[in-house]
């Protein structure tokens, strides 16, 4: 699904017709699939989450700044 895309544009179009994805997780999995999997399309960094997300975790330290960076999200946005 997210291999064929044109761009980012459309990597993020395609995403977002996923049940349960709203902009938030449209940017997050953006960022899953260029710093996990090596999906980059063109354009792909303007749809991709601009805060420490799973897509940056790679040690308890850095799953740590995660949870609290989600934390503060929830605190700010009152979720």
């Amino acid at each position: 699904m997210w291999r064929e895309a044109r761009d980012g544009d459309d990597l993020a179009a395609r995403i977002k017709k996923l049940p349960g994805f709203g902009d938030m997780k449209v940017k997050i999995l953006v960022a899953v699939l260029a710093k996990k999997f090596d999906v980059r399309p063109v354009g792909w960094e303007r749809h991709a989450a601009t805060w420490h997300t799973v897509a940056d975790v790679d040690s308890e330290e850095t799953m740590a700044e995660a949870r609290q960076v989600k934390r503060e999200m929830k605190a700010k946005h009152g979720a």
